[in-house]
């Protein structure tokens, strides 16, 4: 049984700032304990989550300025495969303080970058480049700013017809698009996702 290629998507990757604190606390200055800095974005996350078991993956991403710069540096330190569609702003942060307990927190997310249409279609030539039959493409997160919510349901319908499978993880009308594309089969669905237990279960 063949292994499925994995490639994940992740339209808004970010930085992770975390600060830790004795007490959040609103209205008060707060003096960290510790701080970190850790790449984000939900499809970086499984593609480190794979690493981590072991299993190969390739990351596509929007990737700009030093934010960006820093953030593919961080995912190839970890060892994984990174394929960057480079954009002219920066890619976003976003900020939490917690206590140590992690009992409370605040979480701020920057909005993302302006993506512009050049940028848009330079993705669209990445997947064309790199989807083969067989592949399986998990497609997470926000989108960035300046990208319609049709997005995630354009690339579905590129990577169907090349004869790859799409996971989806989006909310709103991004994800109710992406639902309305092709449906694919169960049983080619099924086939894949069993190739992926079996590569998974050998490592364990």
């Amino acid at each position: 049984m063949n292994t499925p290629r994995i490639f994940t998507f992740t339209p808004n990757p970010n930085l992770d700032h975390t600060l830790t604190v004795a007490d959040v606390r609103l209205d008060e200055v707060l003096r960290a304990s510790a701080a970190r800095i850790d790449p984000g974005g939900k499809g970086f996350n499984v593609a480190r989550a794979l690493a981590n078991m072991g299993v190969a993956s390739r990351a596509v991403a929007f990737l700009g300025g030093a934010a960006g710069a820093r953030l593919g540096a961080m995912m190839a330190a970890a060892a994984i495969d990174v394929r960057a569609v480079p954009i002219a702003n920066e890619t976003r942060s976003c900020y939490v303080v917690t206590d140590a307990e992690g009992t409370h927190h605040l979480k701020v997310n920057e909005p993302g970058p302006l993506v512009s249409a050049s940028e848009v279609g330079a993705l669209l030539s990445v997947i064309a480049e790199e989807v083969q039959a067989g592949d399986l493409w998990v497609l997470a997160g926000s989108l960035p700013q300046g990208v319609g919510t049709h997005l995630y349901a354009e690339v579905i319908e590129l990577l169907h017809a090349r004869g790859a499978l799409a996971v989806l993880d989006a909310s709103g009308e991004a994800l109710r698009l992406g639902l309305l594309t092709e449906v694919v089969p169960a049983e080619r669905l099924t086939a894949r996702v069993d190739a992926l237990a079996h590569q998974l279960a050998a490592l364990s």
